[in-house]
C-alpha cells in the first residue's frame, strides 16, 4: 500500500509537471569529456537542429527518470516552414510526449501535440495557435481520439508563449543584464521572468557559469549557461509538488 501510495504521488507530480513546465533554459567551467558530442558548435540565433538535451528528474531528492528535448529538422504546417521540437518525460508507468510546431523566426508555438499515458488512462492533447488574434483553442481527448473531449477557448492580449520554446527567446536576446525582465503569456498564466544573478551551478553534466531567472510569482527558476550556446541546464517548478530537471548530457549534431 505505501508503495502505491508514492507512485500516486508521482503520477500526481509528472501531471503537475507537465501543466507547470516553464521547461527551459551557461560558460561551462567543467565539461566532462561525455557531456558535448557530435559537431560543429551552434550558433546562438540558428536555432539549432540537431539539439538534444537529457535531464534527471527529481523530487527532492528522489530521482523520478528522465526527459529529453530534441530540436528535429524543419518542416511545414498548413503550407508554410515551421520549427519543429519534441520534449518526453518518462517515469515508471507514466509517458508524457509533446511534439511542438512554432514560427520559424521566432519559435511562438503554432500547434502542439501531446500524448499522455499513465495505468489508468491516456490523453491526447491538441493546442492550436493563432498568434495574429492571440487565441488559443487547447482540445483534449480522453482515451483515444474518439474518446470524450472537452475544448477551451483562451483569449489574451498579446501573443501566446509555450514554456518548452520559452528558453529559445531567451537564447536570442544578445545583451543579458542582471535586472533585465520578459512579461510571458502562457495559456493559463502569466509570469513575469527576471534575470537576477549570474552564478555557478552544478548539475549532473558539470559545473556551468549560468544566467539565473525567477519568475513572479515564483512558479519556476531556470539557469541558462552564459556562453554562446544558451544551454538550459537546469529547470525548478515552485508549487504543491516542487520538482527539478538537471541536465545530464547535451549532443549536438548538424
Amino acid at each position: 500500500m505505501r508503495k502505491l501510495t508514492v507512485l500516486l504521488i508521482l503520477i500526481i507530480l509528472l501531471a503537475l509537471l507537465g501543466t507547470l513546465r516553464s521547461k527551459f533554459p551557461g560558460l561551462a567551467i567543467f565539461k566532462p569529456s561525455s557531456l558535448f558530442t557530435g559537431g560543429a558548435k551552434a550558433d546562438r540565433g540558428a536555432g539549432r537542429v540537431g539539439e538534444k538535451i537529457i535531464y534527471e528528474v527529481k523530487l527532492g531528492k528522489m530521482y523520478l527518470g528522465q526527459s529529453e528535448f530534441r530540436h528535429l529538422k524543419k518542416t511545414t504546417l498548413d503550407g508554410r516552414p515551421v520549427n519543429l521540437v519534441t520534449f518526453q518525460t518518462k517515469i515508471t508507468n507514466f509517458s508524457d510526449l509533446e511534439t511542438i510546431y512554432s514560427n520559424a523566426d521566432d519559435y511562438l508555438p503554432l500547434r502542439v501535440e501531446r500524448d499522455i499515458r499513465n495505468w489508468f488512462r491516456r490523453e491526447k492533447i491538441i493546442e492550436v495557435y493563432d498568434q495574429k488574434n492571440f487565441t488559443a483553442s487547447i482540445t483534449k481527448h480522453n482515451g483515444t481520439s474518439s474518446g470524450r473531449k472537452e475544448e477551451i477557448q483562451i483569449k489574451k492580449d498579446g501573443p501566446i508563449q509555450n514554456a518548452v520554446l520559452l528558453p529559445y527567446y531567451l537564447r536570442r536576446i544578445e545583451k543579458l543584464r542582471v535586472g533585465w525582465n520578459m512579461k510571458v503569456d502562457f495559456p493559463t498564466q502569466q509570469l513575469l521572468i527576471t534575470l537576477v544573478s549570474i552564478e555557478t551551478v552544478e548539475v549532473p553534466a558539470g559545473f556551468f557559469k549560468a544566467y539565473y531567472f525567477e519568475s513572479t510569482p515564483p512558479k519556476v527558476k531556470i539557469w541558462v549557461s552564459a556562453d554562446d550556446l544558451r544551454i538550459p541546464v537546469k529547470i525548478e517548478g515552485n508549487g504543491l509538488l516542487s520538482y527539478a530537471m538537471s541536465m545530464k548530457k547535451y549532443i549536438y549534431k548538424e
